[in-house]
C-alpha cells in the first residue's frame, strides 16, 4: 500500500494518484493533507487514518464478538446506494455502489460499482453484481451464505415495489444461477426527520466532543413512535 503526502487539497491531484496507482498498477493508496500531519496529528486524527488504512487492508476493524448467537452462521451484508448528478447534468450517468462482507462478521467487505441511466434509482445490473459478490464470499469462506441481508439508501415509498421487482429478482437469479437458495432478508433505511441530538449532561458526551453524543445510543422513544 502506498501513502501519498499531499501539500495542499487538490480534487485533481488525488484524482492522479488514484487514477494512476489503483486503476493502472493495482496498488491500494491513502492520502493525506499536510496540514493534517502537521497541526492536527493527535491519536483520534491517527486511529481514523489506521481504520481507514486497515479496512483498505481487508483488515477487521470491529465484530460484535467471537460466538455470535444474535447472526445466523454464513451471512453476507450487501448495502447498496445509487449517486445521480444534478438535475442541470442529466447526461452524466448514474453511479451504483454495492458493497458485500465476506467475513464471518460482517466487517471485511468488498466493492462493486456500475455506471447505469442518469437518474434511475434502481439498480439495473444487480444479477452480476451480486454474482461477483458470491464468488468473492466463497473465496473466503470456501463456501456460499445461508443467509443474505440487504440494506438499501436512498429509496421514496413509492419506489418500494420497483426496489422488490428488480432488485431482489436480482439477488435471487445470482443465486439461481450457482444453485443455491439463501434466505434473502431487505431492510430498506430511510430518514423521516431532522432532529439533531445534543447532550444535556456531561456523562452523555464523547470524550472528544462537547457536543457529541456517546457512541452506541439509541433513542427508541417520542420521535420514533412504535408500530
Amino acid at each position: 500500500m502506498w501513502c501519498s503526502l499531499l501539500y495542499q487539497i487538490s480534487g485533481i491531484f488525488t484524482d492522479v494518484v488514484k487514477q494512476k496507482a489503483e486503476l493502472q498498477h493495482g496498488i491500494l493508496t491513502q492520502c493525506i493533507k499536510r496540514i493534517t500531519v502537521e497541526r492536527k496529528c493527535n491519536a483520534q486524527v491517527i486511529g481514523s487514518i489506521l481504520l481507514k488504512v486497515n479496512s483498505k487492508l481487508n483488515g477487521t476493524n470491529h465484530k460484535l464478538r467471537d460466538d455470535l448467537h444474535c447472526l445466523p452462521k454464513k451471512t453476507m451484508f450487501l448495502g447498496a446506494d445509487v449517486t445521480h448528478p444534478s438535475p442541470d447534468q442529466r447526461e452524466i450517468p448514474s453511479v451504483v455502489g454495492v458493497a458485500a462482507s465476506h467475513d464471518p462478521f460482517g466487517a471485511s467487505y468488498n466493492m462493486q460499482y456500475r455506471l447505469q441511466r442518469s437518474a434511475l434509482e434502481e439498480i439495473e445490473d444487480m444479477e452480476s453484481i451480486t454474482l461477483e459478490h458470491l464468488r468473492v464470499y466463497h473465496n473466503f469462506q470456501q463456501c456460499y451464505p445461508d443467509h443474505i441481508i440487504y440494506y438499501r439508501d436512498g429509496v421514496s415509498d413509492g419506489q418500494f415495489p420497483n426496489i422488490k421487482n428488480k432488485e431482489l429478482r436480482g439477488i435471487s437469479a445470482a443465486c439461481s444461477k450457482l444453485h443455491i437458495k439463501p434466505k434473502i432478508c431487505c431492510f430498506i433505511v430511510v430518514k423521516r426527520h431532522h432532529t439533531r441530538f445534543f447532550p444535556e449532561r456531561s456523562s452523555y458526551r464523547n470524550t472528544t466532543s462537547s457536543t457529541t453524543l456517546l457512541r452506541e445510543t439509541v433513542v427508541d422513544r417520542t420521535i420514533c413512535p412504535s408500530q
